[in-house]
């Protein structure tokens, strides 16, 4: 009996040694694979940044070659990249002005809702503007807008071909009178360069 309780316990022993022998080999090849792996981002991230450079560079070649041929695509290229097109519905140029046609939102398409709250049972409560408050809110919005655009368009003029910017922005809107959806120019912008 006493040689089997010895042999049992050697076996534990071998068996315990074996399976932290084990856990370490393993432990050493996830953390060889972990370096591997944080090398391999290092490398792809250094890749992709010089393929971004070099994109960048062709990008902006082209958009000198396009800023020179025409001028309204330019813009509107400007635009889109600053997340700005979306609104631009025609670019007129001629000798040294732009005029813009821009779709600006409607009073529909911006959020009446000034707060929310989760209480503590989980409902969700909305606080909403007034309509006094809202017209403020809608009118700065229409009107930061409107800076960035003109703001975007001066800033990417880099040999001053844009004198002055003529901006008409509508909005679509229902007409009280009929109840139809129609197009309503809400402001009107001519600011020199």
């Amino acid at each position: 009996m006493e040689g089997f309780i010895i042999i049992v316990a050697f076996s534990i022993v071998f068996f315990t040694v074996g399976v932290i022998a084990t856990n370490n080999v393993e432990k050493k090849q996830r953390e060889q694979r972990e370096d591997e792996y944080r090398k391999r981002k290092v490398e792809e991230e250094k890749k992709r940044k010089i393929i971004g450079e070099i994109v960048q560079g062709l990008f902006s070649v082209r958009l000198n070659e396009v800023y020179h041929s025409d001028l309204p695509s330019y813009i509107k290229i400007i635009l889109n990249y600053h997340g700005l097109g979306s609104g631009c519905r025609k670019i007129i140029c001629n000798d040294d002005s732009v005029e813009i046609i821009y779709r600006l939102p409607g009073q529909n398409e911006i959020s009446r809702i000034k707060e929310t709250k989760v209480l503590k049972n989980g409902e969700i409560r909305e606080k909403y503007y007034s309509d006094r408050d809202f017209a403020k809110v809608y009118e700065n919005s229409v009107l930061s807008l409107c800076l960035s655009v003109l703001d975007c368009i001066f800033k990417s003029d880099p040999q001053n071909k844009i004198g002055y910017v003529v901006l008409n922005g509508y909005a679509l809107g229902h007409s009280p009178s009929t109840g139809q959806l129609e197009k309503k120019t809400i402001v009107s912008i001519m600011v020199d360069k």
